[in-house]
């Protein structure tokens, strides 16, 4: 495969132009990928490593499996499209209160950390979320109790409150 296109803005693109979208700007970025508004009011996420992609592919396809589209009052994006050659994903663009990002959660199996680096894990999340911790407890408590989903990229980007 050596036309695969390695940089995540080329992805994105032909995924566009093979899907009669057009690339807007970029709506966000990190370690996993980059996402863009598209002319069909959607998001294309293309990301960085296939094993993301994957990860990311699967929740979505457990999540629309079961007709997630709201926990606990936080959207979810819907999955519209995906290209496994590309690793991209088209979704829905949703408003906050918002829960996104699945490119590093685990499914069906809890990750498997100590106990004391889960517990300290568990109070930098606390700090980060501050009042609204109980919430993005509950919706990370519900994700992985109902759907198999365990949430690991846990952080206030992620799960967006009002």
């Amino acid at each position: 495969m050596s036309d695969f296109p390695d940089k995540v803005d080329d992805r994105a693109q032909v995924y566009a132009g093979w899907h009669g979208v057009t690339i807007l700007h970029r709506l966000g970025y990190g370690i996993d990928g980059v996402v863009y508004s598209t002319s069909h009011n959607t998001a294309v996420k293309a990301l960085e490593r296939q094993h993301s992609y994957e990860t990311e592919r699967d929740v979505y396809l457990r999540l629309r499996e079961h007709g997630v589209t709201k926990i606990r009052g936080h959207h979810v994006p819907q999955l519209i499209d995906f290209d496994d050659y590309l690793w991209v994903l088209e979704i829905s663009i949703v408003p906050r209160p918002f829960v996104l990002d699945f490119a590093k959660a685990t499914l069906d199996v809890p990750p498997d950390f100590p106990e004391e680096i889960m517990r300290e894990w568990l109070e930098r999340k606390a700090a980060d979320f501050g009042e609204q911790w109980p919430a993005a407890r509950a919706i990370m408590s519900d994700l992985a109790e109902k759907y198999g989903v365990y949430l690991t990229d846990l952080n206030p980007n992620n799960i967006g409150f009002k």
